[in-house]
């Protein structure tokens, strides 16, 4: 059984039924209603691509990884991308553009749409669309704050040096998906105002029962970071210098730099975070320099005739014989 919910099918009222100075609005909201569809087309296009390739990604590990904990992540990604797959946004909006014009979309051509409009919508056929538009919205938020935990799972696993190929592509492509996420729920907000507009206009005693603006994102309503104050520097010049040539394995406030620690906005910005704090074989922990090895005790200095004299280079500890100096 489907969970989406279908367009009312209640009969649209005629246009001369409608208050003239109620047909510019309407005028006006068609020609938005254009733009609008063209884009979320385009978005939901790109994320329909993108939950066939999880799907793809799904189908050939679900075998060999399903009893490891990232691939309940990944089964959460894919239920959330067809869940926003199903509610077809644009789809709905095309049913409403078609309603002005008295017939379903699926019924007629590209002329009829292009000529003037003779019906309008009933009251129950908008706030159909606005509830739905708000659902996805909420579906947004969700979606968003769930890619945000995926990747930080991710890089968890990736630091294991397991499926490191997978791992990536993983990470990429919830990193897409937060993307086309973010970029719908940019054009989710103009179209809900837009069509409580138009509500209001042609049957205002309903558009009293709607709300006006779409749900409030959940990350507008969150505190902002509030930085420390800088460190001053240190009037010593030379002082400074002599500090900063030094090696002391401590982390300097440099002036006009902050140090407080920001919030991640997107799986990308986790992962360029998390990226840098990978520890890699052989690499130094960070403020200690890494040891040279001791050369063997046969090549030691003191074990050398004095006639010779043996450097040792920093770099390969490879052995470079000086000719004996001149009497």
């Amino acid at each position: 059984m489907s969970r989406t919910r279908r367009y009312p099918t209640s009969p649209p009222a005629l246009r001369s039924v409608l208050d003239p100075a109620a047909h510019e609005s309407v005028d006006a909201f068609l020609k938005n209603l254009k733009t609008h569809i063209r884009k979320l087309n385009a978005v939901f296009s790109k994320h329909e691509a993108e939950i066939a390739l999880l799907e793809r990604l799904y189908y050939k590990g679900k075998n060999q990884h399903r009893a490891a904990l990232f691939w309940q992540r990944v089964s959460e990604a894919r239920r959330y991308g067809h869940r926003l797959q199903e509610l077809r946004i644009p789809a709905l909006i095309e049913s409403l553009r078609g309603s002005f014009y008295g017939e379903q979309v699926a019924s007629i051509g590209t002329k009829a749409l292009k000529g003037a409009w003779s019906h309008f919508p009933s009251a129950s056929q908008i706030a159909f669309v606005l509830s739905q538009l708000r659902t996805c919205s909420l579906l947004l938020e969700q979606v968003r704050a769930a890619n945000l935990e995926d990747v930080l799972v991710f890089i968890l696993a990736l630091q294991t040096g397991a499926f490191l190929q997978l791992m990536v592509v993983l990470v990429a492509l919830v990193s897409k998906l937060d993307r086309l996420a973010l970029d719908a729920a940019a054009l989710l907000a103009p179209l809900y105002r837009d069509c409580h507009r138009v509500l209001q206009r042609l049957h205002p005693a309903d558009a009293r029962k709607v709300r006006s603006t779409i749900a409030p994102s959940v990350q507008a309503d969150a505190p902002a970071v509030v930085e420390p104050a800088q460190t001053t520097a240190s009037a010593d010049p030379v002082q400074t210098e002599a500090l900063l040539d030094e090696d002391l394995g401590q982390s300097i406030s440099r002036p006009g730099r902050s140090t407080a620690a920001r919030a991640p906005s997107s799986p990308t910005a986790v992962f360029l975070d998390a990226a840098v704090s990978i520890p890699l074989a052989g690499a130094a922990a960070p403020g200690k320099s890494r040891a040279l090895p001791e050369p063997p005790a046969r090549h030691r200095a003191d074990l050398i005739a004095p006639q010779t004299q043996a450097r040792w280079s920093s770099r390969d500890c490879t052995r470079s014989y000086l000719p004996p100096p001149c009497p």
